[in-house]
């Protein structure tokens, strides 16, 4: 929920950092303000404080790109973040149960990054960090963890903009966002194959989800659900 009094400035600049981190090329201020729909005056001076930071590094060419202050603040927010250090143990118990994929994941503004991705054989330390980010619409994770949402929020991030994975846009996505949130848990096809299903529960908290993917049959999801939500339960840590 938005505060009474929000810090417009915070928010622009947490706007160019994503713009910066998401662009995959430099980009100059003018691209920033166009994208971002904010004056080019604004935006220069926004970059020039994030590149300032450390935030944010201008090249030769005058364009931005995300700085090395940006990699070290993310990658000291993963590793300190206590469930880094308690999911190893309950994710592999997990995977040694079942012959899918196992992931648990966060999403933020539209995005999905999995902490721990795990196909059957694979060993947890090389399953945990794996950066790999996808669409959250395109994800069982994402589309439980968006179904936590207000609708505006939703509406927020996807409006004026395709809906990776949705053709009909965002009423096709409002109604699948509708079901999960009905069921408790997201069951729906693989993004990659046509014959494999995502399935996903969500935290209570909301923080983050744990799913499986693979050649899931619909009469298995009850029990399924039923193991993924004790998974849960377990990586709750004594101070949630």
């Amino acid at each position: 929920m938005l505060p009474a009094q929000p810090n417009q400035s915070l928010i622009d600049g947490v706007r160019c950092l994503k713009a910066l981190s998401l662009a995959g090329k430099s980009l100059g201020a003018v691209e920033v303000s166009r994208l971002l729909k904010m004056e080019s005056t604004k935006a220069h001076r926004l970059l020039k404080t994030l590149a300032h930071l450390g935030l944010a590094h201008q090249g030769g060419n005058r364009k931005f790109q995300a700085g090395p202050g940006l990699s070290v603040l993310a990658a000291q927010s993963l590793f300190n973040a206590p469930l880094w250090h308690t999911m190893r143990e309950p994710l592999q118990d997990l995977q040694s149960q079942l012959p899918f994929e196992v992931e648990l994941g966060i999403s933020w503004e539209g995005v999905v990054f999995n902490f721990f991705r795990s196909e059957p054989e694979l060993r947890a330390k090389w399953a945990m960090g794996r950066m790999e980010l996808e669409s959250a619409t395109r994800s069982g994770i994402g589309l439980v963890l968006l179904s936590c949402l207000p609708q505006e929020k939703v509406e927020a991030v996807f409006i004026g903009r395709p809906v990776p994975g949705y053709p009909g846009g965002l009423p096709s996505l409002i109604k699948t966002l509708r079901e999960s949130k009905s069921r408790g848990y997201a069951f729906v096809p693989s993004a990659n194959s046509s014959e494999n299903f995502s399935l996903a529960v969500a935290q209570e908290d909301k923080s983050y989800a744990i799913g499986l993917s693979g050649a899931i049959k619909e009469e298995e999801v009850p029990d399924l659900v039923m193991l993924l939500r004790h998974t849960l339960h377990l990586l709750r840590s004594p101070h949630d």
